[in-house]
This record gives structure tokens, C-alpha cells and sequence, in this order.
């Protein structure tokens, strides 16, 4: 990650701006919801797309999966008990500046129009705790994949760069 500018606030803390590349290590699964559990959706109605068809994730999804406090996110998986202090830290002081991360594969964007090609559909059955199965099939983009963003990060007192 390379710090890209560095600049004050108008609050007296110091804006750092960082180009960040994000690539995939494991594949990525798709399962967008519509609104509703009545909604039967297609595979490629699953995958996120920004208004140009291009294949993303929405920036939301991405601090979800870093600071969530009900799921297995990324600080509690590496902080354990310190997590919720941590993950409120991230959600205070930094910001993802574009609200959707576009997935590239070998530097190309990935069109809706070449979903076939980019995406493998899985099918398995999810089987919930005093549940019936529930079959499912979701998009996968296999590996490699990645996106990138900008990442702004707030520095004020003890949370310093």
C-alpha cells in the first residue's frame, strides 16, 4: 500500500489518501439478495454489476467482511476479543472513497456480457442447524481476480498512520 497524498482536515487531523490492490487469493461466490426470500433469482442476477455491466463488489460488502460484529469478519478472525474496538477504529477512521470495486482478471474488467466465460456456477446444499437442505447455486469467480481502490485514512491522536 502506497501512500498516494497526505494533507490536513478541516477538524486538525491529517487526511492520508493510499491506492490499495486487493487480489484474490481464494474464489469469490456470489449470492447478491434482491429483497426478498420469495424472489427467485438467476445466477447472473447474483453477482453484483455497476451501472456500465461490469462485475464489483460494492464497498459496503468489503467493510462488512473487515469489521462485522455477527459474522466471521477479519477482526475478529486476527483480534479476537480486541475486535469490536478495532473494527469500530476502521469504520471511524477510514473510508473507501468509490462505493463499488470493479473485478478485473489479468487486468481486464469482467463484462456481464462474458458472464459465461468468467463465471463457473456451483451448486451445493446448505444445511442450516434444525433446518431443512436448502440447495443453492452461486456464481464463482475462480482465481486469479482483483479490484482496486482508494482508501482514505483519518489520523487523529492515538490513531496515527
Amino acid at each position: 500500500m502506497a501512500k498516494a497524498k497526505d494533507s490536513r482536515t478541516s477538524l486538525g487531523g491529517r487526511l492520508h489518501i493510499a491506492k490499495v490492490i486487493l487480489i484474490g487469493l481464494k474464489p469469490l461466490l456470489f449470492d447478491q439478495y434482491l429483497g426478498s426470500n420469495d424472489i427467485k433469482s438467476t445466477a447472473i442476477e447474483k453477482v453484483y454489476w455497476d451501472r456500465e455491466g461490469f462485475a464489483c463488489i460494492p464497498a459496503l460488502n468489503l467493510f462488512s467482511a473487515l469489521t462485522a460484529e455477527n459474522t466471521k469478519s477479519v477482526c475478529k478472525q486476527f483480534y479476537g476479543t480486541r475486535a469490536k474496538k478495532i473494527g469500530m477504529a476502521i469504520n471511524s477512521y477510514l473510508n473507501i472513497k468509490q462505493h463499488t470495486l470493479t473485478l478485473e482478471r489479468s487486468g481486464e474488467k469482467i463484462h456481464r456480457d462474458n458472464f459465461d466465460s468468467a463465471f463457473e456456477i456451483i451448486k451445493h446444499v446448505a444445511r442450516l442447524d434444525k433446518g431443512i437442505p436448502n440447495p443453492k447455486e452461486r456464481p464463482m469467480l475462480a482465481t486469479p481476480w482483483s479490484t482496486s481502490c482508494d482508501i482514505e485514512f483519518y489520523e487523529y491522536g492515538d490513531c496515527a498512520w
